[in-house]
């Protein structure tokens, strides 16, 4: 599945990611198309980025909640959540 969101920053954003955790904890990394996401767009203190997670074979049922982690200029994080849905 393909994630996209966007970003937004008094300064600029350095870098994103969304994690997957799910009734077992975090989807292991190899779920994940890249280290961090792609950005699509950016203007500035504004960015749009898109990542693809992969779900295991072995995924339980449950509910699964997505979170996106950014970064800016300064050093600063940041740790939102960003959905949910439910493996049956």
């Amino acid at each position: 599945m393909t994630f996209t969101w966007d970003a937004a920053d008094d300064t600029s954003i350095s870098w994103a990611i969304a994690w997957v955790y799910g009734p077992d904890g975090p989807l292991p990394l190899e779920a994940y198309s890249q280290d961090f996401s792609e950005r699509v767009s950016d203007t500035g203190n504004e960015a749009s980025f898109t990542q693809t997670v992969t779900l295991p074979a072995t995924a339980q049922p449950g509910t699964y909640t997505v979170y996106v982690s950014t970064g800016d200029s300064l050093g600063n994080r940041t740790m939102e959540q960003f959905g949910s849905f439910t493996v049956s």
